[in-house]
């Protein structure tokens, strides 16, 4: 359940069921229209803040958030969604309708528990329980 509240009353503005399963990351985009959601159901699902309505939602049959700790990550330009796996890949996924992987990314020997896009978008480092911190261009 992803909840909304009003900063300036604390009051509660809106709430909406997004996952069947705990979400383990929430992200917002840079100019703050969308937010994207992970979950140890083994989706992304995309929303935009000001209805709560989903959007989109990002999946690959070899996606499996294992741990609660899994992080996901948009990229500046708000164009990619990222996220790592159990398997040891990261998965990158256009963030739109089409949701299509545009990049798997086999780089560790366990689990990927976090990714983040440099601040220019050229750049995304994963790191895992391996201990490895890994950086595509």
């Amino acid at each position: 359940m992803v909840r909304l509240y009003d900063s300036r009353d604390c009051k509660e503005a809106g709430k909406v069921r997004m996952h069947d399963k705990p979400i383990t990351s929430l992200r917002f985009s840079q100019d703050g229209q969308l937010f994207a959601t992970l979950s140890k159901d083994n989706t992304i699902k995309v929303c935009d803040v000001r209805t709560l309505n989903p959007l989109y939602e990002l999946t690959h049959p070899n996606l499996s958030v294992g741990s609660n700790i899994q992080r996901l990550a948009l990229s500046p330009d708000g164009k990619y969604c990222s996220t790592g796996s159990t398997s040891g890949c990261v998965y990158v996924w256009e963030c739109n309708a089409a949701g299509r992987v545009v990049s798997t990314l086999n780089s560790h020997a366990g689990h990927v528990s976090n990714v983040a896009w440099s601040p220019q978008g050229k750049g995304l480092a994963a790191i895992g329980t391996d201990k490895k911190l890994v950086m595509f261009r």
